[in-house]
C-alpha cells in the first residue's frame, strides 16, 4: 500500500495548518488525504471550433475525493487539442482519446468531434423547384415563389452534450416553427419540424445539412405547406445560402431582406388572405 508521504510531512511540521498543493496538480486538504485508488475521468466532445473542459477526480482510501488541475492529454491534435488544465479544443471531425495521468494512475475516454451547430443562424435559401395541387392551383402560389427566389431563413439550435442530437426552431420569413435533429457520425446534419397556425402548417422536412466551416451552415430541405380547411398542398424544394452563426436570440426582425420583392415575407398569411377570398 502507498502511503503519501506528503501526509507525514504536513502532520509533523503544522498538524492545525491546511496542506494544499497547487504543483502536484491535485487539490487536497489533512481531511481528504489517503492512499489514492484509483482516478475517474469525465469528457463531454468539443464541436468543431468549440471548447469544452474536461473533469478528473482521484479517489482516496479516505472515502473522500479530490479533483486533478493537471495531467490532461490528447493523442490526436489533428482532431482536438487539450491543456494540460482540460480545456479540450475540437479541430476537426474524427475520433481522439482525452487521458489524464496523476501518479502513476490513468484514465482515458475516446470521443468523437462533430461540427458545433449549436446556436443562432442566420440568412437565406433560394427555391429550387415548387409544385401546387389541389386548392393552392387557382391561387397562383408556385408563381411566388419562381426558381431561385432568395428567401430570409434562420435557425435556433441546441445541440446535446454529446453533439449527437439538436432541438430548437426554425423560421421562415416571419413564420417561428419548432424542429428536433440528428448528427451521424460524418458530422451531417439532419432535421425536421414543423410551423402550426389554425388550420395551416409548413412542414420543414428532408433536411441534409453540413458545416463547411467553423461557424457556418449548408444544404438542402423542402417545405411542404398545407391547410386542412382546403385540398391540395404545396411542396417547395429548397438550398440554403450564407447560413452564418450570430449572438442573441432569434428574431425574424434580424433576418435578411429578401432579394425578391415580389415575394411577401409572410407567404401563409398570403395564402390564407387569398383562401378567403
Amino acid at each position: 500500500m502507498r502511503v503519501l508521504r506528503y501526509l507525514s510531512a504536513c502532520v509533523l511540521i503544522l498538524a492545525a495548518t491546511a496542506c494544499g498543493s497547487s504543483s502536484s496538480g491535485l487539490n487536497l486538504s489533512p481531511t481528504t488525504i489517503g492512499t489514492i485508488t484509483g482516478v475517474s475521468l469525465n469528457v463531454n466532445p468539443p464541436g468543431v471550433g468549440a471548447s469544452v473542459t474536461a473533469t478528473a477526480t482521484v479517489s482516496l482510501s479516505t472515502g473522500n475525493s479530490a479533483a486533478v488541475a493537471s495531467g490532461f492529454t490528447s493523442d490526436t491534435p489533428s482532431v482536438a487539442t487539450v491543456t494540460t488544465a482540460g480545456v479540450i479544443t475540437g479541430v476537426s471531425i474524427g475520433d481522439v482519446t482525452i487521458s489524464v495521468d496523476y501518479q502513476g494512475f490513468k484514465a482515458s475516454k475516446r470521443v468523437r468531434v462533430l461540427p458545433n451547430y449549436n446556436g443562432i443562424y442566420y440568412g437565406t435559401y433560394t427555391v429550387d423547384g415548387c409544385t401546387e395541387t389541389g386548392d393552392f392551383v387557382p391561387l397562383g402560389y408556385c408563381a411566388q415563389l419562381t426558381s431561385s427566389a432568395t428567401l430570409p431563413l434562420a435557425f435556433n439550435n441546441a445541440q446535446s452534450a454529446d453533439l449527437t442530437t439538436m432541438a430548437g426552431q426554425f423560421a421562415i420569413g416571419s413564420l417561428i416553427g419548432t424542429a428536433t435533429g440528428a448528427i451521424s457520425s460524418t458530422g451531417a446534419l439532419t432535421y425536421a419540424g414543423a410551423f402550426v397556425s389554425g388550420t395551416s402548417r409548413i412542414d420543414l422536412q428532408n433536411f441534409t445539412g453540413s458545416a463547411p466551416a467553423v461557424g457556418q451552415m449548408a444544404g438542402h430541405f423542402e417545405e411542404l405547406w398545407t391547410d386542412s380547411a382546403v385540398t391540395g398542398q404545396v411542396f417547395v424544394s429548397c438550398t440554403i445560402h450564407d447560413m452564418t452563426r450570430s449572438s442573441g436570440g432569434l428574431t425574424t426582425s434580424a433576418l435578411p431582406t429578401r432579394d425578391t420583392p415580389s415575394v411577401p415575407r409572410d407567404l401563409l398569411a398570403a395564402v390564407k388572405t387569398s383562401l378567403r377570398r
